[in-house]
């Protein structure tokens, strides 16, 4: 089934209890049940892997393998779902129905269960390292296509694990892409981050922190973490666009402006999270005229990266909406 026969509501409401049985010829429904076949099949292959201890390489290239299957299976969604006249690549902040949030939850999780069982079966010694490393790179990758409130959380978790298994080793340890993973993470658990706020109520005692709050958290921790000294960790004009545009997913979000009107202290956290947000910007482009005075000092080329730009540009834009 083709996506874009598919209407762009669909897309976005939640499922009746009964969709399936009442509307199981629907475009929609017949796209669903692909997927969710495919789920099974890769679930029922992965509980097989997570039966036994891998004893030897082909063990481990089964669940690397796996792992890689589950990535390519979650981007899928993205791209069917951007596919779709263009409506959810320019409204990302739209929550997904549950059966997406759903399924794309169940298999980042299963790509997570496949790099424990790869890593904590007393193996490690055997595992090249460059394959762990590849390993936790990937399970980190399955959350950033995940339609769920906890992606970013997630995916920032196996970072953590990541950078404490090969923090002191300069050519295996978390590069700064790694972090830019966690932000697209967060970015992608904002589309769904209000419709559980909805259910569970207002943000109390420092609860239900938002994406933004803790996509900026991440970028201050990085800034700092480059002020102390570290130089391959200094936030690039692509950190600081992502993290704009997780902002602004989180306060465009269709639930989001009638969450704020909670209480009084959630139209401060919109007030604060936007001026910080233009506080970025600054940053952004301060970095960006220092670095191009820097080159041109060094008798480098005026020769545009269009990608920067790209990204530069972007960031501008999402500060306007």
């Amino acid at each position: 089934t083709s996506s874009a026969e598919l209407n762009e509501d669909d897309w976005v409401n939640d499922f009746d209890d009964d969709y399936y049985t009442h509307q199981c010829d629907s475009p929609l429904s017949e796209w669903y049940a692909t997927k969710e076949e495919r789920l099974d099949e890769l679930s029922s292959a992965s509980e097989k892997a997570l039966a036994s201890t891998p004893q030897n390489s082909k063990d481990m290239e089964i669940i690397i393998t796996l792992m890689q299957d589950f990535n390519e299976f979650l981007s899928s969604f993205t791209t069917d779902m951007h596919s779709l006249d263009d409506f959810r690549r320019k409204n990302p902040q739209y929550p997904p129905n549950d059966a997406i949030t759903n399924i794309t939850h169940d298999a980042a999780a299963m790509t997570r269960k496949l790099l424990d069982h790869l890593t904590r079966n007393n193996v490690m010694q055997k595992i090249p390292q460059k394959v762990e490393v590849n390993a936790y790179k990937m399970a980190m990758a399955a959350w950033t296509n995940a339609f769920h409130p906890d992606s970013g959380d997630r995916c920032e978790v196996i970072l953590e694990e990541y950078g404490e298994r090969f923090g002191g080793d300069m050519n295996l340890m978390p590069t700064l892409e790694c972090y830019h993973t966690v932000l697209e993470a967060h970015n992608k658990s904002c589309s769904a981050f209000f419709s559980k706020r909805k259910k569970e109520g207002p943000k109390t005692k420092g609860k239900n922190t938002t994406p933004a709050e803790k996509a900026l958290g991440l970028l201050r921790i990085l800034n700092n973490v480059h002020t102390a000294g570290d130089m391959f960790l200094k936030p690039d004009v692509k950190m600081y666009a992502t993290a704009l545009s997780v902002v602004k997913n989180s306060l465009l979000n269709w639930e989001c402006k009638r969450q704020l009107m909670f209480d009084e202290s959630d139209l401060k956290l919109e007030m604060e999270l936007t001026v910080e947000a233009f506080g970025v910007l600054d940053q952004m482009k301060n970095m960006l005229r220092d670095e191009f005075q820097d080159k041109k000092a060094k008798g480098g080329s005026d020769e545009i990266n269009i990608e920067l730009w790209h990204f530069a540009i972007k960031a501008h834009a999402d500060c306007v909406m």
